[in-house]
């Protein structure tokens, strides 16, 4: 604490009226608990909100955190301002008016002008879209925790020098509405009823602050001082330097984790918050007087932990066991930054200096990890990066023997010669074995060391990533994930996987190259039914929302007008490219490909302009909410004729979608049948699959129903998905209690 800085807490203590000093502790943590629970509920809502437009994608969330990351640093450089430069009476006469200006932008809506993404540059579109919807209300309600900690610090209290206590408070308030909005407030609310709950509490939040400003007020003249008397302290550029660094780590780790957590379950609330809420916990105990994890555990566990998120990632190990040790290095590398950062700390007349470096950082390494990543690497080599950079915040660090660092330099010298190997195609099975365990000797050996570790770290990375590209024809990243060709051991069949599950497979044997396989097999719902249709002479205008591989394509019949539409160009991309896939360029050369995202796209179709719609438009296993909503059943059914079929393929490994489909298609008053498929042994011809078909009368499902395997569907009462209303917690708690093994995924099939 500073001289000005002690001088200014001693006269306010001595003029501070007792009643001030004794409910300050409870209005102020209550008012930073209402904002910060009002900052992260608006996060999740309006992403959800904002999902239709941009085909439910999971990199939606990634570029969420990033937009509100930098909108907090908005809020946060307003609080700086007015709290270095500004008496007391003008911080609260400006802030009560910027407060009353962004009520305007409420109730809570995506602003118009944003109907549709362009065709490329997706994430800045997204960016403006949430900054015209939602950046001034967020911004305003942000700048809350380093005003109100500022103001405490007037209170005349003992502890008014040392305010950074309140950040618990406000960080709190974040994690109980990340966890009520999945588990209360999504499953009883739908968006609209949220806006408006949403608006009440800003309301509250504004009567709130004034009602602080009031106690600070009610102090007397010395907190009423110039903002300068408590501001003198200077900051060196280091020090800014390192709150920047450490705000950029677990900002980095929260960005990438969730890329990697979002693409393969679903792009829903509930699987956003889970990364987001276990960051916020290891915030809140980080930034506490009592240290929760000692340094030594930290040290020892971190680099551990280090090691097996890497060597699971690369290896593509269980996906389940892979997300375990994701969600556990988030937790401890997050705890380890932000209690690098609570060491850190300065006075409090330096704290809004503090907030707003550390923001900076914050919004630097989500950029990083959501923007320029998917740029730079053609899969999510950000994670492991900010992984092994997280080390470097371990604290201590001492310097190795010479015995040791000649071993260190050995292990680290076998892991890279590993690692040129491959690189040389002289792939081998021992080369990786000694590379791995030369590597996790050097975690080992260099554990007191936090920049040798973090070379071991970088050592695994590079192995890895050019041992993932061993046999892999093409890899590249959209905004929608990434994709990766490759041909099987045998040479038998070739692979399409989007992140890393399997949506397309073709047989390289030129006596079936041309015989739709995985999904589209003969013996599936989706292949059964459509030689069905086409034996019946009852389809001739298809729509397929989803390309994947392109292998519905070859389900074609002469005389028949197929339309595909695809939201990712870079599927389109693989589909067409000759060198990698030919079912389109065999089956169905002529066929449009409609760039952008199917419901948006379809809509623009005359009534009845199909036959026959097919809904599979999944990214990996990630559920784009939106396609199997009422409304979107509704604009199905209004895409086909009187006696037309909607196949919506809904095979998932994280999720039971069957009865949410069949539910939705029931409330636009369709007829609905079903059919599992799990084939006894697994097969790229025949992947175990789930279909839910709908249309208008039962006769038009007449010759689907007629093998025998497909049932009319029954689902347990339960509220309806709409375009409003969504729960993505009753499909994976039913998922979980009842396993079911559908598709196929390139980690099972060994890419």
């Amino acid at each position: 604490m500073t001289d000005d800085t002690a001088a200014l807490v001693n006269e306010t203590q001595t003029s501070a009226r007792p009643w001030v000093r004794d409910i300050a502790p409870w209005a102020f943590g209550g008012a930073m608990l209402l904002s910060a629970a009002l900052v992260f509920s608006l996060q999740p809502m309006f992403a959800k909100m904002v999902l239709p437009r941009v085909g439910g994608g999971a990199a939606v969330w990634t570029v969420a955190l990033v937009f509100f990351q930098g909108a907090l640093l908005a809020g946060y450089s307003y609080a700086h301002f007015l709290t270095s430069r500004l008496s007391l009476p003008r911080q609260i006469g400006i802030h009560a008016c910027v407060l009353l200006l962004a009520g305007f932008f409420l109730p809570v809506a995506v602003a118009s002008g944003f109907e549709a993404p362009p065709e490329s540059g997706q994430g800045f579109w997204l960016i403006a879209l949430f900054a015209a919807s939602v950046g001034a209300p967020f911004a305003a309600v942000s700048a809350t925790a380093p005003l109100l900690q500022s103001w405490f610090a007037r209170t005349g209290r003992a502890d008014a020098g040392d305010p950074y206590y309140l950040y618990g408070a406000s960080n709190a308030g974040s994690l109980a509405a990340l966890l009520a909005f999945p588990l209360v407030l999504e499953p009883q609310l739908g968006a609209h009823a949220q806006s408006i709950a949403w608006s009440v509490g800003f309301a509250l939040l504004g009567v709130a602050i004034m009602g602080c400003a009031y106690l600070v007020w009610r102090v007397g003249p010395a907190a009423r001082a110039p903002a300068k008397a408590i501001a003198t302290a200077t900051t060196s550029w280091r020090e800014r330097g390192k709150w920047a660094v450490l705000g950029l780590l677990p900002s980095a780790l929260l960005v990438s984790a969730t890329t990697h957590i979002t693409t393969d379950v679903a792009s829903a609330p509930l699987l956003w918050v889970i990364p987001l809420a276990l960051y916020l916990s290891a915030f809140i105990l980080a930034f506490t007087q009592r240290t929760w994890v000692p340094a030594r555990i930290s040290t020892l566990v971190m680099p551990a932990l280090a090691a097996v998120t890497l060597v699971i990632g690369w290896t593509a190990g269980d996906y389940r066991l892979l997300s375990i040790a994701v969600l556990g290095t988030l937790w401890l590398g997050t705890y380890v930054c932000c209690r690098a950062l609570y060491d850190a700390r300065p006075d409090a007349g330096r704290l809004t200096d503090f907030y707003l470096w550390m923001s900076l950082g914050g919004v630097c390494g989500g950029a990083l990890a959501a923007l320029a990543a998917p740029i730079v690497f053609d899969s999510v080599l950000e994670w492991p990066i900010a992984v092994a950079l997280s080390l470097l915040a371990l604290p201590g660090g001492k310097t190795l023997s010479r015995p040791m660092l000649i071993i260190f330099g050995s292990c680290l010298a076998i892991t890279l010669l590993a690692a040129a190997f491959a690189a040389l195609d002289l792939f081998n099975g021992r080369f990786v074995i000694a590379g791995l365990v030369a590597g996790l000797s050097a975690i080992i050996v260099a554990r007191d060391s936090r920049v040798l570790m973090t070379l071991a770290c970088a050592a695994i990375i590079t192995m890895g990533a050019t041992i993932q590209h061993q046999g892999v024809l093409f890899a590249d990243r959209s905004f929608y994930g990434a994709v990766r060709v490759m041909d099987t051991d045998d040479g038998q069949w070739r692979r399409f996987a989007h992140g890393t599950t399997l949506h397309g497979v073709q047989s390289l044997n030129p006596a079936s190259v041309n015989t739709p396989t995985g999904y589209y097999g003969p013996l599936t719902p989706i292949g059964s039914a459509m030689n069905e249709l086409n034996a019946a002479g009852r389809i001739n205008r298809v729509a397929i929302l989803g390309l994947g591989a392109g292998a519905m394509a070859c389900h074609a019949r002469a005389g028949q007008h197929w339309t595909y539409y695809e939201i990712d160009p870079l599927v389109v991309q693989v589909a067409q490219d000759q060198r990698l896939f030919t079912f389109l360029s065999s089956c169905t050369p002529d066929a449009p490909v409609i760039v952008g995202d199917a419901r948006l796209e379809l809509a623009k179709q005359p009534r009845g302009a199909y036959d026959l719609v097919l809904a599979d438009a999944f990214s990996s296993d990630a559920v784009p909410t939106h396609l199997i909503t009422r409304e979107a059943m509704q604009l199905y059914l209004d895409s086909v004729d009187e006696d037309g079929v909607v196949l919506v393929h809904v095979s998932n490994r994280n999720l039971a979608m069957a009865e949410v489909a069949a539910r939705a298609a029931l409330a636009a008053g369709a007829v609905v049948i079903e059919r599992l498929y799990l084939p006894e042994e697994r097969t790229y011809a025949n992947f175990g699959s789930q279909v839910v078909a709908i249309a208008r009368t039962r006769e038009a499902l007449a010759p689907l129903m007629a093998d025998g395997q497909w049932r009319y569907s029954d689902p347990p009462p339960a509220r309806a998905w709409t375009d409003d209303y969504s729960n993505i917690l009753e499909p994976l708690v039913r998922r979980i209690a009842h396993p079911l093994r559908v598709g196929s995924t390139a980690a099972a099939d060994g890419h």
